[in-house]
């Protein structure tokens, strides 16, 4: 049986998701996804995941675990992104296409 959004049972862990979602977009913002410049988007990535695994090869293992679980929270975190971000230029193809027919 589905759902429907306006039921509270629905609306209330939809609404949490989407707070969620939001906090892990803010977070992927520091792994430079929000930046218009390719160069300094894969400047900020690449050195933010070079000095955590730089981290994590020469601290010790609880320093180490932390780190690495940094490098996957971001990964995730940039995926949410993503995902997000075509999820926008989804709805303005839809608009622009509406707009020519």
């Amino acid at each position: 049986m589905r759902g429907y959004p306006e039921h509270p049972l629905i609306k209330r862990p939809l609404a949490l998701w989407y707070s969620l979602e939001s906090a892990l977009i803010f977070v992927a913002g520091l792994f430079g996804t929000q930046c218009r410049s390719p160069g300094l988007k894969w400047a900020l990535f690449t050195s933010v995941h070079t000095i955590c695994y730089a981290i994590a090869l020469t601290q010790d293992f609880s320093l180490a675990v932390f780190a690495c679980g940094t490098v996957w929270l971001g990964m995730f975190c940039v995926g949410r992104a993503w995902v997000r971000n075509e999820y926008t230029r989804s709805t303005i193809a839809r608009k622009l296409s509406i707009e020519i027919d």
